[in-house]
């Protein structure tokens, strides 16, 4: 089911408060059905870390009910299956607590399982590996004894003998274990007890609920200064080129302005040279040839200057042919290369906006894609009051050739400098390595701050 369907369907079920109807506006993928495939460039959850795991989701949540883990607090959530209680291992992990299951199944204990992070996934429900797990499992009938205090009471009671006794619709007990005076009190007590344990809860909800909607409105407030931002830098780009733009345009206007005063010099001298009759010319002739030389040189020197503008190298002695192929080949060249970097470019953008928007807390700086495309050929990632040179993660060319590749050179960890080399169509590959780099250095972030 695509968003706009899911959309759709709310629309449809009246779903929304007092049964509300939105207007919905979407547009249709050409060639596109429910069969292809789709990577998400952002992991939907904590636990979904890439789309193997949202591939084997609908089979492997089946386990969430059981003894069995299925991957939560290691890094393979949803892609390995196990138990402490196995003892044939195919595959051994052990999960710890962390951000994205803080009390995992098996906690700090070596399960036996399988891996199935590299299989092939079939588009459909897989009970394989459920049955498969049920036969290795040995503990298949846990047994069950009745409770003689009223802890279980919230947690369901649960007998392999036959009913005893019972209080109202709560409190079961055996005759033989305990009375019914003391059974009365055990689950007085707990009752209270438990009353104002939901008051407490009540009110700790209540206060996470305002602090919740305090750091709601901060974030709205941070996240509009920082569009705010962002728009005024790229009004000021935006400046930037128009300006080179009329600077070019205006050396056009002013070489075509020479041409038109040199057309018109040249038409006043032949006209003193007919009216005067001389029969000599020759002096006339090299006023003219040394006219048209001045506006030569002139006209050259100005193409110069605009080519040297552009960063173009010049060795001096090109003529006017050299100079305007040359200008031709830099704008060629630089428009190839910005056009190659264009959809990594909107990868890095929409990347940085979410991760400010969703998961940059207000003690933390926010994250800023710079495009230096057209000035240098490079992208680069940076938290927001560091230098342009202490950039996180650099997007370039490969040896300034789109035909070789994109490189992506990785400094979110300062332990260890990585560099990637991407293909022109691999941009979901290389997405999930800026997700990855990016979202593990929140992480490390978040974890020193609470340290």
């Amino acid at each position: 089911m695509t968003l706009a369907e899911y959309a759709q369907m709310i629309n449809g079920e009246y779903w929304l408060k007092d049964s509300v109807q939105c207007e919905l506006y979407w547009q249709g993928m050409k060639n596109y059905d429910h069969q292809k495939s789709y990577n998400l460039p952002i992991k939907p959850s904590p636990n979904l870390p890439n789309s193997q795991s949202i591939a084997l989701y609908p089979s492997l949540c089946l386990f969430e009910g059981t003894d069995m883990s299925v991957g939560r607090g290691t890094s393979q959530q949803f892609q390995v299956i196990g138990s402490a209680k196995l003892d044939s291992c195919f595959y051994a992990f052990t999960p710890i607590s962390g951000q994205a299951a803080k009390y995992p199944k098996h906690e700090n204990k070596d399960c036996c399982g399988w891996d199935l992070r590299d299989i092939e996934v079939q588009n459909k429900v897989d009970l394989d590996y459920l049955l498969e797990a049920y036969r290795q499992y040995e503990d298949k009938d846990v047994e069950f004894k009745p409770y003689t205090t009223t802890t279980a009471v919230d947690h369901g009671w649960i007998w392999n003998t036959p009913l005893q006794s019972r209080i109202g619709s709560g409190l079961v007990f055996n005759k033989d274990i305990t009375d019914v005076d003391e059974a009365k009190i055990h689950f007085c007590n707990f009752w209270n007890n438990r009353i104002k344990e939901d008051e407490l809860k009540v009110k700790l909800k209540e206060q996470a609920l305002k602090d919740e909607i305090r750091l709601e409105k901060q974030r709205t407030k941070e996240i509009k200064l920082f569009l705010r931002k962002e728009q005024a830098l790229l009004r000021i780009e935006q400046a930037e080129k128009q300006k080179k733009f009329l600077q070019q345009l205006k050396l056009d206007k002013q070489i075509e302005k020479f041409r038109v005063r040199e057309v018109k010099e040249l038409e006043k001298l032949e006209k003193i040279s007919l009216r005067e009759k001389r029969e000599d010319y020759a002096g006339l002739q090299q006023r003219i040839e040394k006219l048209k030389e001045k506006y030569r040189i002139i006209r050259d020197q100005k193409i110069r200057e605009r080519v040297e503008a552009l960063g173009v190298k010049i060795q001096g002695d090109e003529d006017r042919e050299t100079l305007l192929q040359k200008e031709k080949e830099y704008t060629l060249a630089r428009q190839k290369i910005e056009f190659a970097l264009e959809s990594f470019y909107r990868s890095a953008s929409s990347l940085v906006f979410q991760l400010n928007k969703r998961h940059i807390t207000r003690h933390m700086s926010i994250f800023r894609c710079i495009d230096r495309r057209f000035e240098t050929g490079e992208i680069f990632v940076k938290w927001d009051e560091a230098s342009d040179d202490e950039w996180l993660l650099l997007i370039y060319i490969k040896n300034n050739s789109p035909d070789e590749g994109i490189v992506i050179e990785d400094k979110t960890n300062p332990e260890k400098n990585i560099s990637h080399e991407f293909k022109n169509n691999e941009i979901f590959k290389a997405s999930d390595t800026m997700v990855d780099a990016l979202t593990q250095l929140i992480a490390r972030k978040r974890a020193k701050n609470i340290n």
